[in-house]
């Protein structure tokens, strides 16, 4: 019995190494391939030569010729994150998980490309990223354009306006967990949503929440939390992992996610008419090739339409629209802006109570093209080209990434003008001359602790 143990591990060791010697080392004796037609590859196991046609212009077939040292990898058109053979590059552009992801935003509802853009009126200069930001001259000019913006839209004096920044002037870094702190935002903003709005705790299913930039979704369903009986919609074009609504008592029902950038959101298509239960699209109507042959993904446009559908309940339009956002960094906090004007334009929004309730930040990353109030910095004569606007933009980062305090104080006061400007915007596009600029927070939980709020009806 031992014996026989004896030979079949030798037997083993010996099978084991000769099938794992690569044939394409010297001094690995493999046959000659005699049929200059087929593929050049040896498979070491099967102790044989690949029996495939090898690819134009290759002495390997198209399986084995990403291990040829002459494989051409390209980087992929739909995504250049990722790489493909050049000659799979056709079959791969029909499978590429990136076209079906894209093509998924785009078949559902209320997308609609542009919806929130406008043309642009300001060229960029073609070397705009490369080129360095002169800030010679600024800090008067922000100082003094500061000034007047507080005179013009708050009608305040100079005390007014030293207050307004020493809201937001960190003395030292917090040492608050990211947990926390987020959490203090969204029950203070809820706080202050439920104080601007007392009006919506009766509007029952009435009331529809609406979040940009939603993230996970926390503050929309910390809002939610006061008015349980609104409905939820929530906007963000990343994917997200361990969302807020999914640990609701009520499951999803009643909340509405949407994948997709906000400028692409049609929130006027969205007031209109509600969806025809009836004519809905079903998964076999959508075209598998274009989501890459994926029926799940099909599936879920089917219950992403079903669910859309079921938010748009009578009464619609919703009695009060409370439209909020934490944090939305730059032109994104003005392209939610701007939806809600191209919303009263249609016929779909007429007489609807909206809360706007808005805490910016990032106000760096804003360009001249997106914000909603180039003629408010014209006014000032702060800028007058995409380039000084840039200029100036960039002096917001100085509020929290400079050590010098002088410009820390400059760095506020250019984010303050931004944010004025989009006080006077609301006022004087969508006609909500409450608006104003409060502090909802204090500043040892965040330096960005400034929210934009107003109240009004949304007109058609």
């Amino acid at each position: 019995m031992l014996d026989e143990l004896r030979r079949s591990l030798a037997a083993y060791r010996h099978r084991s190494a000769r099938t794992e010697r690569d044939p394409s080392l010297p001094g690995c004796p493999i046959p000659v391939q005699v049929d200059e037609f087929l593929c050049s590859f040896y498979h070491p196991k099967k102790k044989r030569w690949c029996r495939f046609k090898p690819a134009v212009g290759h002495a390997r077939c198209k399986t084995h010729l990403e291990q040829c040292s002459d494989a051409d990898r390209i980087p992929c058109p739909l995504d250049p994150r990722h790489t493909v053979n050049r000659l799979q590059l056709e079959q791969h552009v029909k499978l590429c998980t990136s076209s079906r992801d894209k093509n998924f935003v785009v078949l559902q509802p209320f997308y609609r490309e542009g919806a929130n853009c406008r043309s642009a009126e300001l060229e960029d200069s073609a070397d705009e990223d490369r080129r360095t930001p002169s800030y010679k001259g600024w800090p008067e000019r922000i100082e003094a354009a500061y000034a007047k913006a507080v005179a013009l839209v708050l009608g305040e004096g100079i005390d007014k306006a030293r207050a307004l920044i020493e809201l937001s002037l960190p003395e030292s870094a917090t040492e608050m967990g990211h947990a926390d702190k987020h959490g203090l935002q969204n029950e203070a903003l809820a706080q202050m949503v439920a104080e601007a709005l007392p009006s919506a705790c009766s509007a029952g299913r009435g009331a529809l929440v609406l979040e940009y930039g939603c993230g996970r979704g926390a503050l929309a369903l910390t809002i939610l939390e006061s008015f349980p009986a609104a409905r939820g919609l929530l906007i963000d074009r990343d994917t997200r992992r361990h969302k807020v609504e999914k640990r609701r008592e009520a499951g999803e029902d009643g909340i509405l996610r949407l994948r997709m950038d906000i400028s692409n959101f049609d929130l006027e298509a969205f007031l209109r008419s509600p969806l025809d239960i009836e004519r809905l699209p079903k998964a076999c109507d959508f075209d598998l090739l274009a989501l890459s042959k994926c029926t799940k993904t099909a599936n879920r446009l089917e219950e992403l339409w079903r669910r859309a559908a079921a938010l748009q309940v009578e009464p619609w339009p919703p009695s009060a629209l409370l439209a909020c956002a934490k944090h939305l960094c730059g032109s994104a906090t003005d392209i939610s802006l701007r939806s809600l004007a191209e919303a009263a334009s249609g016929a779909g929004s007429n007489d609807i109570d909206v809360l706007v309730c808005c805490a910016t930040c990032c106000h760096q990353r804003c360009d001249a093209n997106s914000y909603v109030n180039f003629p408010f910095l014209q006014s000032l004569g702060l800028c007058h080209s995409a380039e000084e606007f840039a200029d100036f933009a960039s002096t917001c980062g100085w509020a929290l990434g400079s050590l010098v305090a002088a410009q820390r104080r400059l760095g506020l006061m250019s984010k303050r003008i931004l944010d004025l400007g989009r006080i006077a915007w609301l006022r004087q596009e969508l006609g909500l001359t409450e608006a104003r600029l409060s502090c909802y927070i204090g500043k040892e939980v965040t330096p960005e602790n400034v929210a934009i709020i107003a109240t009004g009806r949304l007109r058609g």
